[in-house]
């Protein structure tokens, strides 16, 4: 004897729209996978992502209400709460974050950072931070060099491929973009 089992009517799911402004890079990959695979539209999340141009976009946009959430480092929240007086709820999940130093090809060692434009998101950020404190290891004061804001990655790497700037900060993929367009990465 065959038992039929009833069908099941699929009732549709209210879809809640969600915001959210990051960074491009590869750490957004479960993030963009999630989304593919219709992970977040089963749980009722119609998720629009937007990238940045950058942190203060990213900061402001967020302080407004135009974004539901971002994703970066946690210095643009803390930059929020202590410049903007906006309070904020972090959630932190880490990486190591693939970063380099990335120069024009004829820059072969730190001391040739002398005079040079360092290209920045913003000078308070992450990246920005994070090669000052290299660039002081190697002998460099912040009076040897130019900071110039370029804004997220992705603009780095073209002012860097356009001469506007002579190094950045790059995570990945765009210092392997860099590396292709004949940029070079300087090693310690």
């Amino acid at each position: 004897m065959s038992q039929i089992s009833p069908r099941r009517r699929q009732v549709p799911i209210e879809m809640k729209p969600l915001k959210v402004i990051l960074f491009q890079g590869v750490q957004n990959l479960p993030n963009m996978a999630a989304q593919t695979q219709g992970f977040f539209a089963r749980h009722g999340l119609g998720v629009e992502t937007i990238f940045t141009r950058g942190s203060d976009q990213m900061r402001e946009g967020l302080a407004r209400g135009d974004y539901d959430l971002a994703h970066g480092a946690v210095d643009n929240a803390v930059a929020m709460v202590e410049v903007a007086k906006q309070d904020v709820f972090i959630f932190c999940g880490l990486d190591q974050g693939f970063n380099k130093l990335v120069v024009r090809p004829e820059i072969a060692s730190y001391q040739d950072l002398r005079g040079k434009t360092f290209g920045v998101d913003a000078p308070d950020t992450a990246f920005a931070l994070i090669a000052y404190d290299m660039l002081k290891r190697k002998g460099l004061d912040r009076a040897d060099y130019v900071v110039q804001p370029i804004g997220a990655t992705r603009f780095r790497l073209e002012a860097l491929r356009e001469g506007k700037i002579d190094f950045a900060m790059l995570n990945l993929p765009f210092n392997i973009f860099a590396r292709t367009a004949g940029l070079k990465i300087l090693e310690d």
